[in-house]
């Protein structure tokens, strides 16, 4: 749930500060829902990409890597010249949807329990969570930061608790990965 819920929140936060984004920049307000545009155009192609990353790297690490690169393209996001929004937005786009079949695969071993329901439940509510987070932390962020600021410690913080998660986990760290996928033709 955690990776969801922080990732969620780093791809909302560019929404609730696009106010403060545009003038900063010196761009037109009409830009902000190019935004979501981009982002959901690169979470599409990120959802092709989540078989063969789950394969390589195992559901529970994958969460984790997307949400440290989510977080890598939030900061990039940070460096205020148009180069840098697209790339980090595209980057926070990439990250998002390969954490939805992720997260299924690591709990699909308890599918028949009595608690499945309520597993896939309290993990539906992490992408709203991220909502909340994004609206209740990025106003307070940048009553005392700058825009900039407010992405590097949203990125910051999100990529060190992503560590300590990953590092702590003894699921995560005897994760066992099935393999580099392999496309062949018949």
């Amino acid at each position: 749930m955690f990776p969801q819920a922080a990732l969620s929140m780093l791809s909302l936060a560019p929404p609730v500060m696009a106010g403060t984004v545009t003038h900063s920049c010196g761009l037109p307000a009409e830009v902000t829902g190019a935004y979501s545009g981009l982002v959901y155009a690169f979470v599409l192609l990120g959802n092709l990409l989540a078989t063969p990353l789950i394969q390589r790297l195992g559901p529970l690490r994958l969460r984790f890597v997307c949400l440290a690169r989510g977080a890598l393209g939030l900061a990039v996001f940070a460096e205020a010249w148009i180069v840098g929004l697209l790339s980090g937005t595209v980057l926070i786009g990439l990250c998002d949807r390969p954490l939805t079949p992720a997260s299924s695969q690591a709990i699909a071993h308890q599918a028949g329990s009595p608690v499945f329901v309520f597993i896939v439940s309290v993990r539906q509510t992490s992408v709203p969570l991220g909502g909340v987070l994004a609206g209740l932390l990025v106003p307070l962020l940048l009553a005392r930061f700058d825009w900039n600021g407010t992405c590097v410690i949203l990125a910051g913080g999100s990529t060190l608790a992503a560590r300590a998660f990953a590092a702590t986990s003894p699921l995560v760290r005897t994760e066992r990965a099935t393999g580099a996928c392999s496309i062949r033709s018949t």
